[in-house]
């Protein structure tokens, strides 16, 4: 089912002269999606944990 697309996919990379991700303007942020608060540790400090993946639509 998905073979024409894979293929089609395939040949857009193969002609591409550029990047074929999405460049950003900060490379060294790349799988960084957000900052939480977690709570805070027993001595009252906040625990901020930064959140890596994928966003995906």
């Amino acid at each position: 089912m998905l073979a024409g697309h894979f293929a089609a996919t395939a040949m857009r990379c193969a002609v591409s002269e550029r990047p074929i991700l999405y460049s950003r303007p900060q490379p060294g942020k790349i799988g960084f999606t957000k900052t939480v608060n977690a709570g805070r540790y027993k001595a009252g400090q906040p625990n901020m944990v930064i959140l890596c993946g994928v966003l995906m639509h």
